[in-house]
């Protein structure tokens, strides 16, 4: 589609924008590999009044981000793990381009939510989330952190497609271990909500 098909789309429910104080979020993949394409629907949208979010890894280059955020109301930036090595281990890349990214978005004048996958056996340890709100505490457009919790839902899907099927080694975490990891952004001040 191209982008004019797509703002027309999203007019469409312009005023279902506006009034609920919703928008439009731009995710993925990752969206910044299509950097033109966002920042096109970003700009006649803000223009025409409709709130945006982009969604995003943030594992570009700067000058990708750096693009769209002249014209992006809030980021929702994913952050799996501090550790480079363990970010690199679950991951399959290293997460030094990702954090650099952070720290310059905790200085440019846009909302952030930060959104963590919660993976038992990855990151949901005590370590990594200490870690993760200390590196937040200096942002202050961060709105809030969001512990969002590994679920099985695509286990299934491997399944049915006959792929081999990694994501059953993942348990989804308690209610009451989230609470814990929880714990380590508010006592640093930093809001958390739990999905």
């Amino acid at each position: 589609m191209s982008a004019d098909e797509v703002i027309s789309i999203i007019m469409k429910d312009r005023d279902y924008y506006v009034n609920s104080q919703g928008g439009l979020t731009i995710s993925g993949g990752e969206p910044l590999l299509q950097r033109d394409f966002v920042e096109e629907i970003f700009t006649e949208t803000k223009s025409r009044g409709v709130h945006n979010a982009l969604d995003t890894a943030a594992n570009v280059p700067w000058a990708h981000l750096e693009q769209v955020l002249p014209v992006t109301d809030l980021v929702l930036l994913d952050i799996k793990a501090m550790q480079a090595d363990s970010h690199k281990l679950g991951t399959g890349i290293t997460n030094t381009r990702i954090l650099a990214n952070a720290e310059k978005l905790a200085g440019y004048p846009v909302d952030l939510i930060v959104r963590i996958p919660v993976i038992p056996g990855f990151n949901a340890t005590q370590d990594n989330m200490s870690s993760t709100a200390n590196f937040l505490t200096n942002f202050n457009r961060l709105r809030h952190v969001e512990l969002l919790p590994y679920h099985d839902l695509g286990v299934d899907k491997f399944t049915s497609l006959g792929r081999d099927n990694t994501l059953a080694i993942f348990e989804t975490p308690s209610q009451d271990d989230l609470l814990e990891l929880a714990r380590c952004f508010i006592d640093q001040g930093i809001a958390v909500n739990i999905d």
